[in-house]
């Protein structure tokens, strides 16, 4: 896992699985290596797939609130509310996610907490599904450097996870290699800043539910942010997702929103805001 980042898997049909990325700046992805986003009208309530030379479209508009966040001198914490919907076909999907990350030890070391909750309706049939994962990981700092208002970070995370859904229990293990870029352009009248920030990141997992699979996936997020007086920020980005199989799958997302931050002080204080974005997302497939 990247700093400030976290990720749901979510079985939206039988075999199906989707990851939703939830990003602690605003961002939300929605990735779907084992289908494909753009599969995902198919494969929720129906598992059904794509036939042959057949394009698929899925829009997703996500949304969410109520986040807030924590410091000491050696834990740091944040979490978040948010909410999905998710429509593709005569299909509408609802999901409702909790999520909590816990750093330690210099804040390389992080324990994820999430909590899923999804409502489906199809052909007026409504299926709910609930799902508690927790996972921990140790990342491993392989360079990290600074210069004056920039800083480059990379290394490996290793995560561990195990999950329950609906009387079933799944594990997962994966290694990430990741890499990421800020610059902060503060005003000189400290009244408000602009900073640019990309990640990278390149996963490899084994899972393990009735039998072990590899998935290789590789994800892009970039974002620039402003950050003004009276503690308000808005900021706008985009993100890729790519996941090579026997179909080639490309999704793009676009995000903007803007927080309104009541926070200040010092360490060893907890820090509540409501956060108000939405994040407009589009994916296109095709199989081969």
């Amino acid at each position: 896992m990247s700093e400030g980042e976290d990720f749901i898997t979510m079985r939206l049909g039988e075999g199906k699985e989707c990851f939703l990325f939830v990003l602690l700046t605003s961002y939300v992805v929605l990735f779907c290596p084992a289908t494909g986003l753009g599969d995902l009208g198919s494969a929720m309530g129906t598992g059904a797939k794509l036939k042959k030379s057949k394009w698929s479209v899925t829009a997703t508009v996500l949304a969410m609130s109520n986040a807030y966040e924590w410091q000491s001198q050696d834990h740091e914490g944040s979490g978040k509310l948010s909410l999905s919907l998710m429509r593709g076909g005569d299909k509408m999907d609802v999901y409702a996610v909790a999520s909590m990350i816990q750093q330690f030890g210099g804040f390389d070391e992080y324990h994820i907490s999430n909590a899923v909750l999804g409502v489906k309706t199809k052909s007026k049939k409504v299926i709910g599904t609930a799902k508690l994962t927790h996972g921990f990981s140790v990342t491993l700092p392989t360079y990290k450097k600074q210069y004056d208002e920039s800083s480059y970070r990379g290394g490996i995370a290793y995560v561990p996870t195990v999950s329950y859904q609906k009387g079933r229990w799944a594990a997962s293990v994966a290694a990430q290699a990741q890499k990421n870029w800020h610059l902060y352009d503060r005003s000189s009248q400290g009244i408000g800043n602009i900073e640019y920030s990309a990640a990278e990141s390149l996963s490899l997992a084994y899972k393990f539910s009735k039998r072990w699979e590899m998935e290789l996936s590789f994800e892009y997020i970039s974002g620039v942010s402003y950050q003004g007086s009276f503690h308000s920020q808005y900021s706008a980005g985009q993100s890729m997702a790519f996941a090579p199989d026997s179909n080639t799958k490309v999704a793009i997302g676009l995000s903007s929103g803007g927080n309104a931050l009541d926070a200040s002080g010092s360490r060893n204080t907890i820090k509540w805001y409501d956060q108000y974005s939405a994040q407009y997302y589009g994916a296109i497939s095709k199989r081969f």
